[in-house]
């Protein structure tokens, strides 16, 4: 005889699914809600200035304007996000993508998910790094850490996504790397570096291609992507129409280049040799100063500028190493969070005219009483800090690494590894190819402390009886995970 009837078996069992179906939905609910509050703190500094960090280039993206040193793709973001309404739109959604990465990276770092941790680790992050200037910058260089991020997701992490996790993840970055053209060698280091990492941790040949062919799609399919808009759009075959020009100014302005053409010239191959006079101020203002724009722009020098970065390659071998080097050399202590975000001065009757074209006049009042638009965001204090913080940060990092790696804690090393991969590689791609400017290195210098307080985080969870972190915000651990 059965102890209890059939039907009371099955009401009990009906009601365990029912209690579990409602602790998963409160838990993916409570998610929700960490994410949407973790984007909030990342918008502060934007709050704090009254309207979305800007730069000249960001009325381009704006207006919808294809031109062929912009990717088109962050325009199509820009349009997709905004609504036609308002900026803040875009800059609400990068800051959900950016919260939402840092969520799941904390919860498999430090194996569990941790609200009150996360909401203070980020809102941390957002006051003392770049990370909240740059998530509210109306410009693509948040995504520059978004796909390293991504990548990094989609490379160590591979087995344990579900089929629509990897397909956003790699949607995700897709968009990522399209979205600036500079984003496609750095997301293909960082490919290479996971792959290093991958093996360097003892998986398997096997396991490591079928890993770096995930992690890799996206650079394939944005190289693809902007490889046919530029045809759509401009009519040139080419990854990047825009980069011979802006690595012969490059070159022009570190000198290899304007000792070849002080050589050659006159010379009627070269039309720049009609601004020789004017190429000894430096590239930044060769490309927007003037000569260019008599040169007849990116398009009408984009021929002639291959052949100077060609030839001086040619001829100049060791000069154009040595500039390299420097550049890179100067582009590691060139940081300084919001050191760009001034008034817009000659450009801002432009800017005015397409915010009020997009936005209506009142997000033209709204951006005329910004602290950025009136000079007073506090840029020296700003880099005083990043001059703190971001030391301090390597240097836990590489020691919180050392002690991870005595606890062979490999999903810490890795994502350390990849984080200082991906930053360097944004460091050489950008001071060789374009220049050295404090922007290009604040986009990716937050995930030092990220990396940083991550691992801090790690090791504390591991030793409960220190009492820095309080019983309730420590995730537990296996056995092996803290040996």
């Amino acid at each position: 005889m059965r102890a209890f009837p059939e039907d009371f078996e099955q009401e009990v069992g009906s009601t365990g699914a029912r209690d579990a179906l409602r602790r998963l939905a409160r838990a993916r609910s409570l998610s929700v809600a960490t994410v949407i509050a973790g984007a909030a703190l990342l918008l502060v500094p934007a709050a704090l200035n009254g309207f979305p960090f800007v730069l000249d280039d960001s009325a381009g993206y704006v207006s919808g304007e294809r031109v062929i040193f912009h990717s088109v793709f962050y325009n199509l973001f820009v349009e997709a996000t905004d609504l036609a309404s308002s900026p803040w739109l875009v800059i609400a959604a990068q800051a959900l993508i950016v919260s939402h990465l840092l969520w799941v990276w904390q919860r498999l770092l430090l194996g569990a998910n941790r609200p009150a941790l996360f909401l203070v680790s980020t809102g941390g992050l957002s006051a003392l790094s770049s990370l909240g200037l740059v998530a509210g910058y109306l410009m693509p260089d948040i995504f520059t850490s978004v796909a390293i991020l991504a990548i990094g997701l989609l490379a160590f992490e591979r087995a344990r996504l579900s089929c629509a996790e990897g397909i956003y993840l790699v949607g995700l970055a897709t968009v990522a790397v399209a979205a600036h053209l500079s984003h496609i060698p750095v997301a293909a280091a960082s490919v290479a570096a996971a792959t290093a990492i991958l093996l360097m941790r003892g998986e398997t040949v096997r396991n490591t291609l079928a890993s770096t062919a995930v992690a890799a799609s996206p650079v394939v399919l944005a190289a693809g992507a902007l490889f046919v808009s530029n045809i759509y759009y401009f009519g040139l075959p080419n990854l990047s129409p825009a980069g011979p020009v802006f690595f012969a100014a490059n070159l022009i302005g570190k000198g290899p280049a304007k000792d070849y053409l002080d050589e050659v010239c006159p010379d009627p191959a070269f039309r720049v040799c009609s601004e020789i006079g004017q190429l000894g101020e430096g590239g930044n203002y060769f490309l927007w100063g003037g000569p260019l724009s008599r040169l007849g722009g990116f398009d009408g020098f984009r021929g002639e500028a291959s052949r100077i970065a060609s030839e001086t390659l040619r001829t100049r071998p060791g000069a154009v190493a040595t500039a390299a080097a420097s550049a890179v050399a100067e582009a590691l202590v060139t940081h300084r969070p919001g050191w760009d975000y001034r008034p817009l001065r000659g450009n801002t009757h432009w800017f005015e005219r397409t915010i009020a074209e997009r936005y209506g006049e009142r997000a033209v009042a709204a951006w005329r009483t910004t602290l950025q638009a009136r000079d007073e965001v506090p840029r020296t204090l700003l880099a005083a800090l990043d001059l703190l913080v971001l030391p301090l940060s390597l240097l836990a990092l590489l020691a919180g690494s050392f002690i991870a790696w005595g606890k062979r804690w490999t999903d810490v090393l890795s994502f350390n590894a990849l984080v200082l991969a991906g930053a360097t590689a944004n460091v050489v791609v950008c001071a060789v190819g374009s220049g050295v400017f404090d922007r290009y290195q604040t986009r990716v210098t937050w995930l030092i402390p990220l990396a940083a307080v991550l691992t801090a985080l790690r090791l504390a969870a591991s030793r409960p009886a220190a009492g820095l972190i309080p019983p309730s915000l420590i995730p537990s651990f296996s056995q092996s995970e803290t040996a």
